[in-house]
């Protein structure tokens, strides 16, 4: 038996037909660099290193007129998620403000800062707010957030603001691109994978065997269920993973 520790995934359709079986290695002795393709499965994180940026968006309405205002409409477009348009109006419980008083709302967002980097895409957040005051004519704002470079909101009487942050509290903006190198004569203990539903053809990474074999036409961008096992054989996943979906296994 060897001594290298094998994480082997095997995917199949809803059916239980085998559509796929993938062999990672994460001892010392292999190689592993985010963003590699494993097949249908994608690298986004290994023990400490990651892609995926916990980030919490705050977004603000401040009544800065002279009147009090009801509020008529608190929402955001987002041009990276789904769904694209949430209101956070319901969720106000009081939605008259006085002079000088606000109200906010969070957003929690996972961002794959190794996919934007790569596809050098931006994501633009867009918060809106109305108000209707007792008397004279309704007034709005609107400003758009984007993850590099920033636009700054516009001038008007009622002012939304969008500020980000990740986990640890750095600014979005700020937010350094991770080493992608995950090990270096160290083991893995933890890798997560990003479910592409791709054949083995789509494989791309630097360790030296490829352990890629596709079964009944390959995986085809379908909901599939994973299971993987380590070196001792031990189930260390098992679960329906959707295409896109990111999953996390012990080594």
């Amino acid at each position: 038996t060897s001594d290298v520790d094998v994480v082997i995934c095997k995917i199949s359709d809803e059916e239980g037909k085998l559509k796929q079986t993938v062999g990672i290695n994460t001892s010392d002795e292999g190689e592993l660099v985010l963003q590699d393709m494993f097949g249908s499965l994608k690298l986004k994180s290994c023990d400490e290193l990651s892609c995926l940026i916990p980030l919490t968006f705050t977004y603000t309405m401040n009544n800065i007129g002279s009147n009090t205002m009801d509020i008529t409409e608190f929402s955001r477009t987002n041009d990276a998620v789904t769904p694209g348009t949430v209101s956070f109006l319901d969720g106000i419980s009081d939605k008259t403000l006085d002079v000088g008083e606000s109200t906010s709302a969070e957003e929690e967002d996972l961002y794959d800062i190794c996919e934007a980097s790569e596809k050098e895409v931006s994501e633009t957040i867009t918060l809106q707010g109305k108000a209707d005051p007792p008397e004279g004519k309704p007034c709005e704002d609107e400003t758009a957030y984007v993850l590099e470079p920033p636009k700054k909101s516009k001038e008007c009487r009622v002012r939304v603001d969008v500020t980000c942050e990740d986990e640890e509290g750095t600014d979005c903006d700020k937010i350094e691109m991770p080493e992608l190198q995950c090990s270096d004569g160290d083991e893995i203990n933890v890798v997560s994978f990003k479910y592409t539903g791709l054949g083995c053809l789509a494989s791309a990474n630097t360790q030296d065997s490829d352990e890629c074999e596709d079964f009944n036409g390959g995986p085809f961008f379908e909901e599939s269920r994973i299971v993987c096992v380590n070196t001792g054989l031990e189930k260390v996943f098992d679960s329906t993973v959707s295409v896109d979906e990111v999953f996390t296994v012990p080594t």
